[in-house]
């Protein structure tokens, strides 16, 4: 009973997102490096995560030697890595360079729609084209 309580208190702690193939764990910083290398063998035992063809763990870049170990372990491998950063652009005051910001509600939904198509092109995550928005 132990057990049931502890594994569901850490799964309380991360988010679980399934898809039709795949399933990605997110949230794991929440956790210590001890109660991931615990949670790890609980996650790999469930049958949505066993029966799945793509299993994805975003862990914290600076964890333990032990839970890269384990990881290794179950045949996980790191395939990217996320960078984050920002820059609080109101209070970049002195723009040059060909872009001036605007509140959306200030524009048109055709000014809109001619910004987003225009900040789309060549990108790559751009599956799709906006017809009618």
């Amino acid at each position: 009973m132990m057990k049931k309580a502890f594994s569901s208190d850490l799964m309380a702690r991360i988010k679980m997102i399934k898809g039709e193939n795949f399933v990605t764990v997110e949230n794991t910083k929440n956790l210590t490096d001890q109660e991931l290398i615990q949670l790890l063998p609980y996650l790999m035992r469930k049958s949505s995560v066993k029966t799945c063809k793509n299993v994805n763990i975003l862990v914290d870049s600076q964890c333990s030697k032990e839970v890269v170990s384990l990881l290794k372990e179950y045949e996980f491998m790191l395939h990217d890595e996320n960078v984050t950063v920002h820059k609080a652009l109101n209070q970049s005051s002195n723009m040059q360079g060909g872009f001036k910001l605007k509140d959306l509600h200030d524009l048109s939904t055709a000014e809109f729609k001619k910004v987003w198509e225009a900040s789309m092109e060549g990108s790559l995550n751009c599956i799709w084209q906006v017809k009618n928005v």
